[in-house]
C-alpha cells in the first residue's frame, strides 16, 4: 500500500498530487517506521544513494545531540500495540549517513518539532541546536506561509540573523523582514498572488518585489 501511494506521488504532476495527501496521510499512518524516515529512505533509493548508518537521537538542555541507547531503543513500546504516537516521538529524530557508491560520506538530520513561537518559548532547545551552527543555508518550501505569521516569530528571527543563502517560494521570509536584515532579493517566473488563502496578506510585500526586479 505504501509502495502505491510512493510511486504515484513521484509520477503525479502538481494538480493530480493535491488529491494524493490524506491517501498519502493515511498510507504513511500505518506504517512501522516513522514518516519521514520513509520519505528520506526512498530519496535515497531515488537517486542511487547507499545508506551508510541510521542513529536515532534527542536533543539536551543545550540543544546538543544526545543519541539513543540500545536500553532506549529496548524499552520503545511495541508498534503495533496502539501505543504509536509514543513509539514514533522516540525515534522521530533521525541521523542518516550515505553516500553515491565509492563516494564521500554525507550526513543528513531530521529533528520533528513544532516551530511556533509558544512550543519554542516553552522548549528552545532547537533553536539551541540551530544557534550553534552560526552562518547557515535554508530553504523553505510548501511552508504554508507560516514565517509571515506572527505566531512564528522566533523561527523567522532565527533565520534572518543567521541565513547567508536561501531559496524559497513564497512562504519563506517575505522581502518585508528579509530586507531589513540585509537579504537581496533574486525572483523567478511570475507571482500574482498567494495560492493559500493564508498568503493572501503577505501576498502584495511578494508582488511588489516581484514587479520592481520585472519592470
Amino acid at each position: 500500500m505504501l509502495g502505491d501511494e510512493l510511486r504515484l506521488l513521484y509520477t503525479a504532476d502538481f494538480g493530480s498530487s493535491q488529491y494524493l495527501t490524506q491517501e498519502m496521510i493515511n498510507a504513511f499512518a500505518a506504517a512501522e517506521l516513522p514518516t519521514q524516515l520513509i520519505s528520506d529512505l526512498s530519496a535515497l533509493a531515488m537517486h542511487g544513494s547507499e545508506l551508510v548508518s541510521l542513529r536515532y537521537f534527542s536533543l539536551d538542555d543545550t540543544g546538543a545531540i544526545r543519541y539513543l541507547s540500545d536500553d532506549d531503543v529496548a524499552q520503545a513500546p511495541d508498534p503495533l500495540s496502539g501505543r504509536v504516537k509514543k513509539y514514533r516521538g522516540l525515534f522521530a529524530n533521525a541521523e542518516l549517513q550515505f553516500r553515491k557508491p565509492g563516494g564521500r560520506i554525507q550526513t543528513h538530520r531530521h529533528i520533528q518539532v513544532n516551530l511556533d513561537d509558544n512550543h519554542l518559548n516553552e522548549d528552545p532547545r532547537v533553536l539551541r541546536h540551530l544557534e550553534a551552527k552560526r552562518p547557515i543555508a535554508a530553504m523553505t518550501k510548501a511552508a504554508t506561509y507560516l514565517l509571515s505569521w506572527n505566531a512564528f516569530s522566533r523561527i523567522r528571527d532565527y533565520l534572518t540573523k543567521h541565513v547567508v543563502w536561501m531559496v524559497s517560494d513564497t512562504t519563506g521570509v517575505a522581502p518585508k523582514w528579509g530586507k531589513a536584515a540585509g537579504f537581496e532579493y533574486e525572483t523567478y517566473g511570475s507571482f500574482a498572488r498567494a495560492y493559500l488563502e493564508v498568503g493572501h496578506t503577505i501576498s502584495a510585500d511578494w508582488h511588489g518585489e516581484w514587479q520592481a526586479q520585472t519592470s
